[in-house]
């Protein structure tokens, strides 16, 4: 339920005015004191975010309500030449989604305002989004538009931004994603019209292997995984390749220690012939051992692994493959692994549920 609701420089409501709404709310008022603007407000917001474009921050003309241009709405002798909106939302007590918090959103937007300006025309129709701030239970997110500056010192990441439309994100506490990689760092907010659904990190591919690397063993030691090589299926089939070569690089570098643990090695000659060690073959092997011979396995490879080293191993093991295959066509596009790969997850569960909760309260008006 809407308990509070905030305009700004819209129609002829000029200063910045907060209404306390209750469940049953009714505006009085004389001729022009403001109350069919406070309702085009708010079913201005309602259009906007029923709208099954949300690349459209805002839409100003649409079936509840028809507004015309962004100057037919901003408010007259005005020196500002934005619109703010912004609403406090809670839900009733009596709501069965304890993880929905009471969250605040507010929206800001703009259009150019001198006719010479090549984005005129389209700007009054749909007008630029300036910032929004969306804040539920201690996690405030503020968003804005990229400058030029801090686009062309990501040239990597442009082409991405530029087709998802995505904005700059500012969120304490700063969400990770669910692999929680050390070297991550975020490059963008997805958002459906003012609200942000989904955030876009730019990933440490060797960072990412060596975590996945670690959740695998962990996995297969801890017989948690009926599939040993789950946790990289995102990967393409040549570096699943070279990760399962990193697998065997480890085994052997640490071939001497293990066999002091185990009695035998776990590599046998055949293996070492054809230096090819499945992780299905490793998860073989370890469900034939006891626990504790299990926890001392762990012990000796968890404690081997980290970024530099799983680099290497890969570096290593992408600079023999590529003489291997030298003379097959592409081999270097095929055993390339990038430095950096995007990855996309999803908000905070509080912030997602409370969004939702947002939208789906919003639809019902339509």
């Amino acid at each position: 339920m809407i308990d509070k609701w905030m305009v700004s420089n819209f129609k002829s409501i000029q200063e910045k005015t907060t209404l306390d709404f209750g469940p049953l709310t009714i505006f009085a008022g004389t001729n022009s004191s403001g109350k069919s603007t406070l309702l085009q407000s708010i079913l201005l917001i309602a259009q906007t975010l029923s709208n099954r474009f949300p690349l459209r921050p805002i839409v100003l003309n649409g079936p509840l309500v028809s507004l015309g241009q962004f100057n037919d709405i901003k408010s007259f002798d005005s020196n500002e030449n934005n619109i703010e909106l912004a609403l406090s939302c809670e839900p009733p007590k009596s709501s069965i989604k304890s993880t929905v918090q009471k969250s605040i959103c507010s929206v800001s937007f703009s259009a150019d305002s001198s006719p010479k300006e090549p984005n005129y025309g389209l700007s009054q129709v749909e007008p630029n989004l300036l910032s929004a701030e969306f804040k539920t239970e201690g996690i405030p997110i503020n968003i804005e538009d990229f400058s030029d500056e801090e686009l062309a010192a990501n040239p990597d990441t442009s082409n991405l931004r530029e087709i998802k439309q995505l904005k700059k994100i500012k969120m304490l506490p700063e969400k990770k994603n669910n692999n929680d990689y050390a070297s991550q760092e975020i490059i963008g907010c997805e958002l459906s019209h003012f609200l942000p659904i989904k955030l876009y990190y730019k990933v440490d591919q060797y960072e990412s292997i060596t975590q996945d690397f670690i959740y695998q063993l962990n996995d297969i030691l801890q017989k948690e995984s009926d599939l040993p090589f789950h946790r990289f299926s995102k990967y393409s089939d040549s570096t699943y390749h070279i990760i399962e070569g990193v697998l065997y690089k480890l085994l052997e570098s640490e071939e001497d220690e293990l066999k002091k643990v185990l009695g035998f090695n776990m590599i046998d000659e055949h293996t070492k012939k054809t230096s090819l060690f499945s992780f299905s073959t490793f998860k073989e092997i370890l469900d034939k051992l006891s626990f504790d011979e299990k926890k001392n396995v762990s012990n000796i490879l968890l404690k081997k692994i980290d970024s530099h080293n799983i680099g290497s191993y890969v570096n290593s093991l992408i600079v023999s493959s590529n003489i291997e295959y030298q003379n097959e066509k592409n081999y270097e596009e095929y055993f390339h692994i990038p430095e950096l790969t995007i990855e996309e997850t999803s908000l905070p569960e509080t912030v997602s549920h409370s969004i939702q909760y947002l939208l789906e309260s919003f639809n019902r008006l339509v």
